[in-house]
C-alpha cells in the first residue's frame, strides 16, 4: 500500500472542494429558510382570511337582526298609521250617519 502525501496543492484543492460543498449546503439552507418563511406567510394569511370571514359572518348576523328589528318597527308604524287613518275616517263619517 502506497502512502499519499498531502502537498500544498492537494490541500488547497481539498479546501476549495470543501468550501464549494459548504456553499451548496448554505444555499440549500437559505432555500429551506425561504420556503419556511413563505409557508409561515401563507399560514398567517390563511389565519387572517379565517378571522376576516368570522368577522364578516358576525357582522352579517348583527345586520340581519337589526334589519329584522327595523322591519318590525316599520310594521308597527304602518299599523299605527292605518289605525289613525281609519279612526279619522270614522270620525269624519260618524257625525253624518248618526
Amino acid at each position: 500500500m502506497t502512502r499519499q502525501t498531502w502537498t500544498d496543492d492537494r490541500m488547497d484543492d481539498l479546501a476549495r472542494r470543501m468550501d464549494a460543498g459548504f456553499a451548496q449546503v448554505d444555499a440549500r439552507f437559505a432555500q429551506v429558510h425561504a420556503d419556511i418563511r413563505a409557508l409561515q406567510a401563507d399560514a398567517k394569511e390563511a389565519a387572517t382570511r379565517q378571522e376576516l370571514k368570522a368577522a364578516v359572518a358576525e357582522l352579517r348576523s348583527e345586520m340581519n337582526s337589526q334589519f329584522l328589528a327595523l322591519n318590525r318597527r316599520f310594521d308597527m308604524l304602518v299599523t299605527s298609521l292605518l289605525a289613525a287613518a281609519l279612526t279619522g275616517v270614522v270620525a269624519l263619517i260618524a257625525p253624518h250617519i248618526f
